[in-house]
């Protein structure tokens, strides 16, 4: 059975057993990519085959085709402007003497023969050069377009790969792409580079991707966890780092998944760091992951308000949260009239 995504998105397989998209006994995901027959199992251990590796090594072979060693491109243009300058040197010179004989008229064409030279050899020059920056515009504009397909490539399974993770969990689900929505805009409008920005929304979209190594039966229990439970549900901080870890191109976008649940004082996990110590975009991410929490239902609880989830907030500023980014945060919610 296939579960529809949205629009741009691949289908999700659901188990045969479970009927689920996640397979609580083998920790197993099914998901059907899109141009493949069947769905390809995916393990916490290899969720890194998840993203598009081939897509890589195809783009960067069709940017590549075109592409020239620079050294042989120089050596051919020297060897062309060698051969002709030879050529016209060693039979200009033998016909001259062949046919001049007076010393003026030898000096005066001789001179002509120069400036001919230099016209000629300078116009091959030019044809040479501007073939080969062509070639170079042409290659260089070609890895741009394979870059950007790529990034589109990864951007598509990140996307799906969060859906799948929502899916897993009916109370949370769309709570990931709200919530990197939500701190997207609050990023933008602290003017953090725009560099940064996609780091930033692609961390939101994972920031639970360590789930998948949690139990169904400690992650989707709705009565209250045991010290153990708690202690395994904390270490999805955990999970998400060393998966992520190992992608290089979610490197940058690894703080938000590992420092999302540090606390300004100090008593979060998994490191228990405080302050400023926490990289800012997870103590950006922080408050807009509890803000979205408070305002949407959850299965062990109501929506609220937006104006009661700013004074709850506001009341956590200096223990869970940065007080400065909360001040911040409550002017923009205001600012964007939520």
């Amino acid at each position: 059975m296939l579960l529809s995504a949205p629009h741009g998105l691949p289908s999700f397989r659901l188990c045969h057993e479970c009927r689920h998209a996640w397979h609580s006994s083998c920790g197993i995901l099914y998901a059907l990519l899109p141009g493949r027959q069947a769905g390809r199992p995916l393990s916490s251990a290899s969720i890194i085959d998840f993203m598009p590796a081939g897509t890589y090594s195809m783009g960067m072979k069709q940017a590549g085709q075109k592409e020239k060693n620079p050294e042989r491109q120089a050596a051919s243009i020297a060897l062309i402007y060698f051969a002709f300058a030879a050529l016209w040197i060693l039979f200009s010179d033998s016909l001259l003497a062949l046919f001049i004989h007076d010393a003026v008229s030898i000096a005066w064409v001789s001179v002509t023969k120069g400036l001919v030279f230099v016209t000629v050899t300078s116009i091959v020059l030019y044809i040479l050069i501007r073939r080969q920056l062509s070639h170079l515009a042409r290659a260089r504009q070609e890895t741009i377009d394979a870059n950007r397909a790529l990034r589109e490539a990864y951007d598509a399974t990140i996307e799906a790969l969060t859906y799948a993770i929502d899916l897993k969990d009916e109370g949370t689900e769309g709570h990931s792409r709200r919530a990197a929505g939500l701190a997207l805009d609050f990023a933008r409008w602290l003017h953090i580079p725009e560099d940064q920005l996609e780091h930033i929304y692609r961390g939101a979209l994972l920031h639970d991707i360590g789930k998948i190594g949690v139990s169904d039966a400690i992650l989707l229990k709705r009565e209250n966890l045991t010290e153990k439970e708690w202690n395994i549900m904390r270490q999805h901080t955990d999970y998400a780092y060393h998966l992520l870890s190992r992608i290089e191109y979610l490197k940058p976008a690894l703080d938000i998944p590992w420092c999302h649940h540090e606390r300004w004082d100090g008593s979060g996990y998994p490191r228990g760091i405080a302050g400023e110590s926490i990289p800012l975009s997870a103590r950006l991410f922080a408050i807009v992951d509890a803000f979205d929490a408070l305002i949407y239902d959850r299965p062990y609880h109501k929506g609220i308000p937006v104006e009661d989830a700013l004074q709850e907030i506001e009341r956590s500023a200096g223990t869970h949260f940065d007080p400065l980014l909360v001040s911040q945060f409550v002017a923009f919610i205001r600012d964007k009239g939520l």
